[in-house]
């Protein structure tokens, strides 16, 4: 079993143990091209951030859309946060949000949001669009698998015994 900080042996690596694309290999960070790998967001100096810290992140930068009790979100707001980045996403790459705006849109809260047909909003907290039917049946969909998974995976209670029968004793007189 693999350490759960241990990358997975099938993704190229380098000698310092960074992951490696091949489009992009032949580009040394730091080199002439760094920049494009900067613009991509590639090439990062810090570590990516767990999905739960992106959300955090997130939370900070958008707090009138990234709220509690969630809102839906407009569709493509994903490529509108990548080309704002604001200053708490600085050194995330664009896959480390796309990962942290999934956690998001897969939690319980969101999926009944989207199911109870609330508008979507756009990154200043403002409603912007309708929830479409296809959406609503997917959140409902999501919701149900969710609760079967639960339930199957749920142990059964545990039944106590009966405290066993105890033999009649026999009167002496």
């Amino acid at each position: 079993m693999r350490d759960k900080n241990e990358r997975s042996p099938r993704r190229p690596t380098s000698p310092d143990g960074e992951r490696v694309n091949k489009r992009f290999e032949h580009i040394e960070p730091g080199g002439e091209h760094s920049d494009i790998l900067a613009w991509m967001g590639t090439e990062s100096t810090l570590p990516n951030p767990s999905p739960r810290e992106v959300v955090e992140r997130l939370r900070q930068a958008y707090p009138l859309l990234f709220t509690d009790p969630p809102k839906p979100l407009q569709k493509g707001v994903h490529k509108q946060i990548r080309a704002a980045r604001p200053p708490s996403l600085e050194g995330v790459n664009n896959t480390a949000i796309s990962k942290g705006i999934g956690r998001w849109v897969r939690q319980e809260a969101y999926l009944k949001a989207i199911k109870s047909r609330q508008p979507r909003h756009d990154l200043g907290g403002r409603p912007v669009a309708d929830v479409s039917d296809e959406d609503v049946k997917e959140a409902g969909r999501l919701l149900r698998q969710r609760r079967y998974r639960l339930r199957k995976n749920r142990k059964p209670p545990k039944t106590t015994a009966p405290p066993p029968a105890s033999e009649p004793v026999a009167e002496c007189g």
